[in-house]
């Protein structure tokens, strides 16, 4: 483990299952714990199901539900989850959708590593910092951009 950075259980979301095992392999390797879902309605049920979670990392187009739609129905139905959304069509998602998307960030694909470590590690150290000063009340709009 990194200074001043503590281990996190993320969800990482995606369908393309290759993409989905190397990143869950890659981030084990920097002590996080990692669960995974190949659609956003088998997400949506293990965050429903898992209370732990303290990151999801989704991609934005799978059938049936997409990244933002999974966003918003975590949202709503009050999971104040951090959230980054990677996406390898980000010029092509409506700047409404993406303004209506509580996330902490949105990431082209394919990501630099150094860079989506950095956005794992500023939610760690922030996750961190709220407990160590008491404040059990971790939510979500502290870590929107």
């Amino acid at each position: 483990m990194r200074n001043n950075i503590s281990t996190l259980k993320i969800l990482l979301v995606d369908d393309e299952d290759d993409l989905l095992k190397t990143l869950k392999e890659l981030l084990q390797t920097y002590s996080h714990k990692i669960i995974t879902a190949t659609n956003g309605f088998e997400a949506f049920e293990k965050v429903c199901n898992d209370s732990n979670i303290d990151l999801i990392i989704s991609d934005y187009n799978m059938p049936h539900l997409t990244g933002s739609q999974l966003n918003q129905h975590l949202y709503q139905s009050g999971h104040e989850i951090p959230f980054i959304l990677m996406t390898g069509q980000l010029g092509s998602i409506p700047k409404k959708e993406i303004d209506a998307m509580k996330a902490y960030a949105f990431l082209e694909k394919p990501c630099k590593l150094a860079s989506l470590l950095r956005h794992i590690d500023d939610i760690s150290k922030l996750k961190k910092s709220y407990f160590v000063e008491g404040q059990h009340d971790f939510k979500l709009d502290k870590l929107i951009r």
